[in-house]
């Protein structure tokens, strides 16, 4: 039995998609949240198995709770939203945060879609029990002078890495052609006439 959990700042939509997910024998709704505050509280005292999301709600939107959820409790997440369409900045930001699948609701004619939205919403639940999929883990980002850089600084010259890695000056005090951490770190000559 898969359980679920259903965040949604509209009534209508978190009954809807209660009714839905029911609907299918190996699914049961562990509970509701209507907006991102009491998504992160109900995960924590609930424990579902799995997470559908929307965006836009009040006090805490959907991405705010899913960075919460992703760093307190990691679960498979699915974000339903109207604003989660296919290559949208809104549904990429939530997949780079950890959310495993997304699903569109079309609002503007939410009464015609409402039985696409039940079937792909009950297929991907499924499956995602099935193969149970774990978030991978937030890779904080690391630090490099002004900029924050996601998976660490970009590659600089000998003196620039020196001076942002303090375990460089013991294992190589004088970089050179000949290291081969140097080479690694070094950026390469310089373009003809410029100066570094």
């Amino acid at each position: 039995m898969v359980t679920v959990l259903v965040v949604d700042d509209s009534a209508f939509m978190r009954h809807a998609l209660s009714v839905m997910l029911s609907s299918d024998p190996e699914i049961t709704v562990a509970g509701t949240a209507r907006d991102g505050v009491e998504a992160i509280a109900k995960v924590k005292t609930l424990k579902p198995d799995i997470v559908t999301l929307d965006v836009e709600m009040p006090r805490m939107n959907g991405l705010r709770a899913l960075r919460y959820i992703m760093e307190e409790n990691p679960l498979p997440v699915v974000m339903v939203s109207s604003l989660t369409t296919e290559g949208a900045r809104v549904t990429l930001e939530a997949l780079e945060m950890g959310a495993v699948d997304f699903i569109p609701k079309n609002l503007s004619d939410l009464s015609v879609n409402i039985l696409k939205i039940e079937k792909v919403l009950i297929e991907k639940i499924k499956y995602l029990a099935r193969r149970k999929v774990i978030p991978p883990p937030i890779v904080p980002p690391v630090r490099s002078g002004r900029m924050w850089w996601p998976s660490g600084p970009p590659r600089a010259g000998p003196r620039r890495f020196r001076s942002s890695c303090p375990g460089f000056r013991k294992t190589c005090p004088s970089p050179s052609s000949s290291c081969s951490t140097c080479r690694r770190a070094s950026p390469g000559p310089s373009p003809r006439g410029s100066t570094r």
